[in-house]
């Protein structure tokens, strides 16, 4: 049920956080529900019980409101990979770290959608300032879990190889998204039994990448040297 609008604005910093957080929340079930290009500010005022004037305190437009979002869910997710990495003292196999990041990803369901939606349509509409200090954030969110990643995977035995591992990660788990979640359009499409080469499933598809890396990893010879541009 839609909360009665209000235009009243948040004076304490707690209140407007709480409110904040109540528009990125429902940004996030719009997003789960409809496409991207269908959302509108209005329709997130509705959902969020406030008047359109009031949103626009908090964020100018809905790509703000996204990027937010998108940011909010992989603070949490890297949280809960350093969490869980730190329950575990013993080094991890190629095949058990497939699995402990996929456990740690499926609690966040719409953060490969959001990431894919990031590269395609948010960024192009950020200034370089905005842009460049969301990259150094997320940047250094990955420095970090580098750091831990290296003590638990034997063959990722220094931050940069770690850091290097970690993008291409990134990268897997953005392009396999698009291409394993097509849109409904694209879903018809391919239930043509002739094409149903085409029909992946985003799970077993990103275990198995992850797993050829690390084996690849451990292939590597420790003196191979790593280059992290920081794109991220």
């Amino acid at each position: 049920m839609t909360k009665k609008m209000s235009s009243l604005r948040a004076r304490k910093p707690e209140d407007k956080n709480a409110k904040r957080d109540l528009i990125l929340n429902q940004g996030l079930r719009l997003f789960r529900s409809q496409d991207f290009d269908s959302i509108a500010m209005q329709q997130l005022a509705l959902r969020s019980g406030l008047a359109k004037g009031t949103l626009y305190l908090y964020f100018q437009s809905k790509e703000e409101v996204f990027l937010a979002c998108t940011e909010r869910e992989f603070e949490k997710w890297i949280s809960l990979l350093e969490a869980r990495l730190n329950e575990i003292s013993s080094p991890l196999s190629a095949s058990q770290f497939a699995d402990f990041f996929l456990g740690t990803l499926r609690e966040f369901p719409e953060l490969p959608k959001l990431l894919g939606h990031l590269h395609l349509i948010l960024e192009r509409n950020l200034s370089e300032t905005a842009a460049t200090d969301f990259k150094l954030r997320l940047k250094a969110l990955l420095i970090h879990l580098a750091g831990l990643l290296k003590a638990r995977t034997p063959s990722l035995m220094d931050q940069e190889r770690a850091l290097s591992f970690l993008m291409k990660c990134y990268s897997l788990l953005v392009g396999l998204d698009q291409v394993c979640n097509p849109s409904l359009k694209m879903q018809k499409v391919i239930s043509n039994p002739e094409l149903s080469f085409f029909q992946l499933d985003f799970d077993e598809q990103l275990r198995e990448g992850i797993c050829l890396l690390l084996l690849g990893y451990e292939k590597l010879e420790s003196k191979t040297t790593y280059h992290f541009y920081g794109n991220y």
